[in-house]
């Protein structure tokens, strides 16, 4: 890639100005790291990355789904007659209770993984220190 103002002076200065000449500049879209984690074949994502980022998945969509029904509950209850403060804390009740159930599947799906984790970490390490690797302080 060429910087832009080496191309600029030579159409000053009446140089040849081709297609070959343009630079180009492009973004990449960016992808979201729960995205990343779900799916692919890396090496370092372990299968409970993998359940842990499809819970926090569900959980945000299922927060983000519960608003509309929200505001479907507040247009209801401000219907029925009830006064328009009645009606908006209806639906931010509902929203807030499916908010607060999917924070709290989230924190013990957290919990859970990190206890998998460390027992796989741990095994892991324990399987290493049995086997040795033959080097001078194991021989002591």
């Amino acid at each position: 890639m060429r910087p832009h103002e080496a191309g600029n002076r030579r159409a000053i200065a009446g140089g040849n100005t081709l297609d070959d000449d343009w630079t180009t500049f492009t973004v990449g879209v960016p992808r979201p790291l729960v995205a990343t984690r779900l799916r692919g074949k890396h090496p370092l994502v372990r299968a409970v990355d993998r359940i842990e980022a499809a819970v926090v998945t569900m959980a945000v969509l299922l927060s983000v789904v519960a608003l509309p029904f929200a505001g479907a509950l507040g247009t209801a209850v401000y219907d029925a007659g009830a006064g328009p403060g009645q009606a908006a804390a209806g639906g931010v009740l509902l929203w807030a209770g499916v908010t607060a159930f999917a924070v709290a599947t989230i924190v013990v799906t957290h919990r859970i993984c990190d206890r998998a984790r460390r027992a796989r970490w741990d095994k892991g390490l324990s399987q290493l220190a049995e086997a040795g690797d033959g080097t001078a302080r194991d021989q002591t």
